[in-house]
């Protein structure tokens, strides 16, 4: 598979996109946009902000900008609920709620996150501090999860390190998380979820980060049954807020790189410029990258 698709997967499709180019004399600009569609990840928090940049790159030709890259100075809001989060469980820890009153995660509170843990038991304050580790694990990188999930299945390994005889040595706890199931649906049919896969999953950086916290909460506490699915990367992603835009993107990059003569939004055909070989093959991978990633 080349390097190019890794976030989104091969088929015959993009081969030809590929193909579209060869022999072509690739410049440094157009590369680096390349790699940043073959960065593009449909369900961070960021995604819709990341697609309208790599628009204006395409059609300018050249972008200054990659994830990771902000010229705002401290940390983004979204870090700020993460560490909200961890600092809301941790005043749990401590049996020190009112420490947090107020915080807020998203749009939901300390209290209502922490009522759903109900009454404190070695169990309960064992998998929140699970949580707390996949939290921070993306606060400070260098600091380690280890997926408790014997078998992550097609959501391989994001973020973490094989399980080690740390955990071994909880067994009863681990055990208990593994064999815990949230009754939840995908893609509107049934289908349960391990609180042990689901906690591997909490994702902060995902757009649906503070609801899927709630539910994971909830199930710490005993509410096995979701008021709505559990999204993650490759789960549940038809729920993403950004699927409406990005339809309407995919659109226009069809007909702009000479794969469809169906109508387009006219702002964005303006906004792509000029549609010269490697812009449309930028357009064809974007548009490919979207549609495998989001189901459509």
């Amino acid at each position: 598979m080349s390097r190019w698709w890794q976030n989104a997967g091969a088929d015959p499709e993009t081969a030809e996109i590929d193909r579209s180019v060869a022999g072509q004399r690739m410049d440094t600009a157009s590369l680096h946009i390349r790699n940043l569609i073959g960065q593009f990840e449909s369900c961070h928090h960021k995604a819709e902000r990341r697609l309208e940049l790599l628009i204006d790159a395409i059609g300018a030709g050249a972008t200054d900008k990659q994830p990771g890259r902000r010229s705002s100075p401290g940390p983004h809001p979204a870090e700020q609920a993460w560490q909200a989060a961890c600092d809301i469980l941790r005043a749990w820890q401590a049996d020190e709620p009112q420490r947090v009153a107020g915080t807020q995660v998203g749009s939901i509170s300390a209290g209502d996150l922490l009522k759903g843990l109900g009454e404190k038991t070695r169990l309960k304050a064992w998998q929140v501090d699970r949580v707390i580790e996949r939290i921070d694990n993306f606060l400070h990188p260098d600091h380690p999860y280890e997926m408790m999930a014997c078998d992550l299945g097609d959501y391989g390994e994001p973020g973490g390190r094989p399980l080690t005889d740390r955990y071994n040595r909880d067994a009863d706890p681990l055990g208990h998380t593994r064999t815990t199931l949230i009754h939840d649906t995908v893609d509107g049919q049934p289908q349960d979820i391990s609180l042990a896969l689901a906690i591997d999953l909490l994702m902060p950086c995902h757009w649906e980060f503070p609801d899927n916290l709630l539910l994971v909460l909830r199930a710490i506490g005993g509410r096995l049954h979701g008021d709505r699915p559990f999204a993650a990367c490759g789960r549940n992603i038809r729920l993403s807020p950004l699927r409406p835009r990005a339809q309407r993107v995919v659109a226009a990059l069809d007909v702009f790189s000479g794969t469809s003569s169906g109508p387009a939004d006219t702002d964005l055909l303006r906004r792509l410029g000029d549609a010269t070989p490697l812009r449309r093959w930028l357009a064809a991978s974007l548009a490919k990258t979207l549609r495998l990633q989001l189901h459509f």
